[in-house]
């Protein structure tokens, strides 16, 4: 596989960007801070909508402007494939393969999967486990697309805990919201969930003799 082309509009500090890759090596060279690593990252985007150093689409958008586009054309499979990706402020993400809207950003990688090295690579290193985390995470979601699903649904689950966690006291009714969220999970065991039924939930539901 392979990226043929790749065009960027107000992604990073690109307002306007277009080149071609040849089959072979190709090597990209500029001075610095002119957007190198920039586009780098638009190509590893592709692979499995994730940027190895933004937490939020947001932040890959070019300043004073609403929404960013990256645009590739790309050899997969002994097929070419259109891949487009809309970022936006203030709106989820669009996702779009040869013009037809994706339902997960996994679907991305059974089309290109990249390995990217650069300098916050040394955080590995330096840093804690949740770097190393983060870095396996985004390896095995492009190696398995239902981990990047169920690794969304994860991350939703854990921004919805934090805000409970945060607001709760001005909100006692969150709480509620937070069982519904937790509730028991069906499995072989009367009371599966995903942490096990708290010593208060076990002595209700346990039949008195």
């Amino acid at each position: 596989m392979r990226v043929c082309s790749i065009s960027l509009d107000g992604f990073r500090n690109y307002t306007q960007f277009s080149a071609q890759f040849s089959p072979g090596v190709n090597v990209i060279w500029g001075e610095n801070a002119q957007g190198k690593t920039n586009l780098l990252e638009a190509i590893g985007f592709l692979a499995g909508a994730r940027s190895h150093r933004a937490r939020g689409d947001k932040e890959l958008i070019a300043f004073q402007r609403t929404q960013g586009t990256i645009t590739a054309q790309v050899e997969s499979r002994g097929r070419d494939f259109l891949i487009q990706a809309q970022l936006f402020r203030g709106a989820r993400r669009k996702l779009f393969v040869n013009h037809v809207k994706l339902k997960t950003a996994g679907e991305l990688s059974e089309i290109l999967q990249t390995v990217l090295f650069c300098p916050e690579d040394l955080a590995l290193i330096k840093a804690g486990a949740a770097e190393r985390r983060t870095f396996l995470d985004r390896a095995i979601c492009q190696l398995r697309p239902r981990y990047a699903e169920a690794l969304s649904q994860y991350q939703t689950l854990l921004d919805h805990k934090t805000r409970i966690l945060r607001d709760w006291e001005k909100n006692p009714s969150l709480l509620r919201f937070w069982r519904t969220l937790t509730r028991p999970w069906p499995g072989p065991g009367p009371w599966s969930s995903p942490t096990g039924p708290t010593p208060s939930e076990h002595q209700r539901r346990t039949p008195r003799s």
